[in-house]
């Protein structure tokens, strides 16, 4: 830019010495321009010939410090010093209780009322809920009546037996009608025991009306509403212990 403006005040100044020779200043102009025409294309030159060295000499010695500089490697210098000796590692894992059950109902019948819901904090033994069995109470009635009546023949027999026994002492019956007597009394017997397995088993079932929790935990699903019918194959509540879990976890080699 500093050459360019030089150049251009010395063809001014050269026409204007022109114009005071012969007064005409397109003729001074064209003079002018002529006249100087070869300095300004001389020094144009020089700066592009100038610019050219400049560059490659800058390139050359860009090149050469980059060389430099990637020929020596970098080299980290580290200090040693001992490990910890407890080494800890952090891994992902899922919380899972020690103690999960699924509560089936026992009975078939129909949900009388329920007391715990889901996320309901509960001990175990607790009620959780009431299921009405009409046709298990009918079942537990008539066990009860059947015991009523095999204890009652039981009683038939002890005496009948005991009697026969007696007159068999005074030769009044054979040994024969004894022996039957007594047989029958032990059949009787075994009825009335039968009889009253059959109600301590539907007895066991009545306390399935009731379910309880089984252990102390969290009630993570319920699946009864009042006036449902219940069926011993469906789920109808679920439970996890609170106190004690597992920790599952999963580590890639």
């Amino acid at each position: 830019m500093g050459t360019a403006t030089a150049n251009s005040i010395l063809v001014v100044s050269y026409a204007r010495e022109r114009i005071e020779i012969h007064g005409n200043a397109l003729k001074a102009a064209l003079e002018a321009g002529i006249g100087r025409i070869r300095p300004v294309l001389m020094t144009a030159l020089a700066m592009i010939v100038g610019s050219l060295l400049i560059g490659r000499i800058v390139y050359a010695w860009e090149l050469r410090r980059v060389t430099q500089s990637g020929a020596i490697e970098d080299v980290a210098v580290l200090t040693p010093k001992p490990a910890d000796p407890m080494v800890s590692i952090t891994l992902p894992g899922t919380i899972d209780a020690w103690y999960s059950a699924r509560i089936y109902p026992q009975v078939s019948g129909y949900v009388k009322m329920w007391f715990k819901d889901f996320g309901a904090d509960v001990q175990a033994g607790d009620l959780m809920a009431e299921i009405n069995a009409p046709g298990l109470d009918a079942q537990y009635a008539q066990a009860k009546a059947d015991l009523s009546a095999a204890e009652a023949k039981y009683n038939l027999s002890v005496v009948t037996a005991k009697r026969w026994q007696a007159m068999g002492k005074s030769q009044s019956v054979s040994g024969q009608t004894v022996s039957i007597s007594v047989a029958n009394m032990k059949s009787q017997q075994a009825s009335l025991e039968a009889a009253q397995h059959n109600v301590d088993r539907f007895a066991a079932l009545e306390k399935f009306k009731s379910i309880v929790a089984p252990f102390s935990g969290v009630v993570t699903a319920r699946n009864i509403s009042v006036g449902e019918l219940c069926a011993g194959w469906v789920r109808r509540y679920g439970c996890k212990g609170r106190r004690q879990g597992d920790v599952h976890g999963r580590a890639s080699r």
